[in-house]
């Protein structure tokens, strides 16, 4: 037998269990932290978000606009971007990207999303510091 297999036998190298690794990179599997900005959480690992300490059901994609929203953390957010990267490959991302919010209001009517007509959207940051 090969030195390596008696060593680990006779009390040598501890076998540890290897951490998950992505298939892509080779990188280790953790799950993102939560993002907590006071009224809204986001745990990423579950794709879940707590608005005021109620658990919001979204769809993917509403769940992506408002991810995305959160994340660029008071800055404007192009409409063409949001739906892009929610998985919209449609004609008309603006028109599309109105009937979300839509559905977002009637969710949770008071999520604090800002929106220009003319480029995009943005979550108010509360700046009571």
């Amino acid at each position: 037998m090969g030195g390596g297999a008696d060593r680990r036998r006779e009390g040598g190298w501890p076998m540890m269990a290897a951490a998950p690794e992505c298939p892509h990179c080779g990188g280790p599997l953790t799950p993102p932290p939560p993002v907590d900005l006071g009224d809204v959480t986001i745990d990423r690992a579950v794709k879940r978000i707590i608005w005021r300490g109620r658990t919001l059901r979204l769809a993917p994609t509403l769940y992506s606009i408002v991810d995305q929203l959160v994340a660029a953390r008071g800055r404007l957010v192009a409409s063409w971007a949001l739906m892009r990267n929610a998985g919209y490959r449609g004609d008309d991302p603006a028109g599309n990207l109105k009937v979300h919010l839509w559905r977002l209001r009637k969710i949770a009517p008071d999520l604090p999303i800002y929106v220009d007509a003319d480029i995009g959207c943005a979550w108010r940051v509360e700046t009571n510091q």
